[in-house]
């Protein structure tokens, strides 16, 4: 008896396990399409900022490397300070 209770136990618990892991990386997933489209956008508002710069932003996506000091040292090196003090410059 004990053995099948301990059985049961075990399998509702990697139930619960595989539940958690899947929402886990269903959380990452959704945080990673959002740092895509954040990139697009800005790749869009970049246009005309130098070609070269860009192509930080765009490699950085091949190459799928969006760590969180990596996001943010592409985004300055494709000079987002100047763009939004631009943007905000032109809405005044």
């Amino acid at each position: 008896m004990k053995t099948n209770n301990k059985t049961v136990y075990s399998i509702k618990n990697a139930g619960e396990l595989k539940n958690k892991v899947q929402q886990l990386e269903l959380l990452r997933y959704e945080k990673e399409m959002q740092i895509k489209e954040d990139a697009f956008a800005l790749l869009e508002l970049a246009k005309p900022v130098n070609i070269a710069k860009r192509l930080v932003v765009k490699s950085a996506l091949v190459k799928n490397t969006f760590t969180k000091k990596g996001i943010t040292g592409n985004l300055m090196q494709i000079g987002m300070v100047y763009l939004l003090r631009r943007i905000f410059k032109n809405q005044k």
